[in-house]
Parts: C-alpha cells; structure tokens; sequence
C-alpha cells in the first residue's frame, strides 16, 4: 500500500542541506570561475526538473496497472547500498567541514580534529535520530540566515562594483566567459544531484505523485540552489580581496576574520561547528535508518546492519584520510559522483523499462566507476568532472548491450 501522506517539506530539505553545501559552492567558483556557482544552482534545478518527468514516467505506468516500484523492488539490495554510500559520502563531506572549524578556531593538528569531531557528533547523535521539529527549523533558519547575510555583509563592506572592478583587472579568469571546465562540470554536476534527489526519495519510500509532495521536493531544490548560489557569491569578494590561504575552504573564513570583529567571528565559527555537529549526526541517523535498525550490533546476522557498519567504518578510515591527504570538498563530491553519475543514468533507464531489472544490470555502475578510474590513471585530462562522464557514457555502452542481447533472446 503506498504512502498518501506528503513528505515533510523541512525533514527532506535538511537531508540535502548541509555546511559542506557552503563551501563546496565556494570550491566550484575557485575552480569553474563564475560559472562554477552558476553551474551548480542550475545543475540542482535541472536535477529537480528531470526528477518531475521520469515521475510522470511512473505514474503512467501506474495508471497503465504497472506498479511503479516493481523495478526498484526488484533490486532493493542495491539501491539500498548506494543509497548507504551517499549517506556516507555526506558523512566524510561534513566531517572534512568540521575538520576545518575545528583547526581554524582551536589551531590544533587535523589528525586530532577527527577524533574530536567524531566524538562530539556521537555524544550529539541522540538529538539527530529524533528529528526534532523545533531543531529542525532552527537549523533550516541559520542556513537561510547565513546564506541570506553573508552576501550582502560581504558586497557591503567592499562594494558591488568595487568588486567586480578588482576581479576584471587582477583576477580576469574568474569572469572569463569561455572559462575551461564549467560546461562539463555542470552535466556532472546535474547527474550527480539527480541521483541523490531520487535516492532520497526512494529512501523515504515515497513515490506518490501527491501536488502537496511534489512542491514540498520542489521547495527543497529551490532552497537548495539558493543556499549554493548566495555562498558562491561570497566567494567573489573573497578573490577580489586577494585573501591567501593554503586550501580553498578556507577563503570565507578568512574573509570573516578580516572584516568582523574577534568575537563575530567567533560566533561565526562556532554556529557553523554546531550546524556540522548536528548535521553530522543527522546523516549518521540516516546511514543507520537506511541500512536497519541494528546499526551498532556488530553480532546481528542481518545482511544490511553489517554493511551499515562496514559503511561507517569506512566512513571513519575516509576521515583520516581526507586529514593527512588534505582532500577538499570537490574532491569527495566528483569521486563518489562517479558512482552517482552512472547510476543516473541506471534510474532514467529504469523509470522507462516495464519489467523488473535482473540485479547484475545494477553493477553497470560498478563497471562505470571502473573505466572512470582506469581513464584518470592513464589520462590525466579525463580527471574531475570529465571521470563522472566516463562511468556515465560506460554505463550508458553497457545498458545498450543489454538491449540488445535482451531483443535477440538471451537470459540473465
């Protein structure tokens, strides 16, 4: 029986809200120029709009007397465990964010900031898993807040145009209009959210066509692409102000240093760490939810609690090593956008494929992922969004085999 009841418009607008949201808008400026910011707002309402019509695909197959989720039912396992590691891939996202405050505001070691911030996200994830009202509006009001602020703060302080006069003279390859990269990145970027949109859809177990739900996902998306585009913004003004930093992330924060005062900038810092605490262990609750109930039970026999754990363990390992090898933000959204890219691609071609999909189709991506790294390893100009094209185009290869080799007859 499906579910009639619409989907909180708040609870699934803070499962893709998030700190690392911010500064990974920040990256894609620093590395796509202005198109960077640009190409991410629209990638996120591109992904909403092609979420709508592989819907409609679903719903005409319900009218038509086809269950909608025979495909995806036919392949929980799977859809469960990528949908385990998206969790995880927000968990290592958030944790290098959290990594950062921690070491910009205490000034200790990375190494240490992991153990620090894993313990306090685990000592604050009873307050994650409840999924209190109150707490989430709080939390969806600081990002609007911050996201609504921080701009305007910024183009105050130095001037609209001020800015726009520094990066034409010093920093021209910002606003450069054939900026090299912006145009892939975008069609990345797009498969990348779609994914994750229709991931965590399927995750709630909701695909009702209710207006009231529909909106709700469209409000998310909205909010979603506002939030990237305002803190992208920001990151102008950053560039224009010649700010140095050893990272990219690290140029909003030297903004807010340099023109507020000490305890601004405190307040600033610590609201962000709190944010990536509870945001952290929100995902950490929707890692659990996702892959069962039995999360910490390292004794249960159940096949996705296990995989769960081995998910967080991971998770942990992904940590310490985003500390000792200095991976940024973009660097964890393109790696697992790689698997994210191909089973794009496996969802649009499952929304249209009447019957149920035989799972070994679901470790296409699996194969993608594959070719991607191989393309990386000996072709250095194949690396960033140009990895998560090649699982895409290799999957897409892959399913037009299988078409075919399912027209002449064979079986799997």
């Amino acid at each position: 029986m499906s579910n009639s009841k619409p989907l909180l418009s708040v609870k699934y607008i803070l499962d893709g809200l998030s700190v690392s949201l911010i500064f990974l808008a920040e990256e894609a400026v620093f590395f796509y120029g202005v198109f960077g910011g640009i190409g991410l707002f629209f990638a996120i309402l591109l992904a909403f709009l092609l979420f709508l019509l592989l819907n409609q695909s679903l719903q005409r197959r319900n009218t038509s007397g086809l269950n909608p989720e025979t495909t995806f039912i036919s392949s929980k396992k799977i859809i469960t465990i990528i949908t385990g590691f998206m969790w995880a891939e927000f968990l290592i996202s958030e944790g290098i964010v959290g990594m950062l405050l921690l070491e910009e505001f205490f000034g200790i070691n990375k190494l240490i900031t992991v153990t620090v911030f894993l313990a306090g996200s685990i000592f604050l994830y009873p307050r994650g898993r409840h999924e209190n009202p109150r707490e989430n509006n709080i939390r969806l009001m600081c990002y609007l807040g911050l996201a609504a602020y921080l701009p305007i703060y910024a183009f105050l302080q130095k001037g609209l145009e001020t800015v726009y006069n520094d990066l034409l003279h010093f920093h021209p390859r910002v606003l450069h209009l054939s900026q090299n990269g912006w145009m892939p990145f975008l069609l990345a970027a797009t498969m990348i959210m779609f994914s994750k949109l229709f991931l965590g859809v399927h995750d709630r177990n909701f695909f009702h066509s209710d207006k009231k739900t529909m909106r709700g996902i469209g409000l998310a998306a909205i909010i979603w692409s506002t939030v990237a585009l305002g803190f992208s913004a920001v990151t102008f003004v950053t560039i224009a102000n010649n700010l140095k930093s050893d990272y990219y992330n690290h140029q909003i924060l030297l903004l807010i240093e340099k023109d507020a005062s000490f305890v601004t900038f405190c307040l600033f810092v610590s609201l962000l760490l709190i944010m990536a605490f509870f945001t952290f262990s929100f995902y950490f609750y929707r890692l659990e939810r996702t892959m069962g109930h039995n999360f910490t039970d390292f004794t249960s026999d159940n096949y996705f609690s296990k995989t769960g754990n081995y998910l967080f363990l991971g998770v942990i390992l992904g940590l310490y090593l985003a500390a000792f090898c200095d991976w940024s933000i973009m660097d964890v959204f393109i790696s697992f956008g790689i698997i994210h890219g191909a089973t794009c691609i496996l969802l649009i071609f499952a929304s249209f494929w009447r019957k149920p999909i035989p799972e070994i189709v679901w470790l296409f991506p699996l194969i993608g992922f594959v070719a991607a790294l191989v393309a990386e390893l000996y072709f250095p100009n194949c690396r960033g969004p140009y990895g998560v094209l090649i699982s895409s185009a290799s999957t897409c290869v892959l399913l037009s085999v299988f078409c075919l080799a399912k027209g002449k007859g064979v079986r799997y």
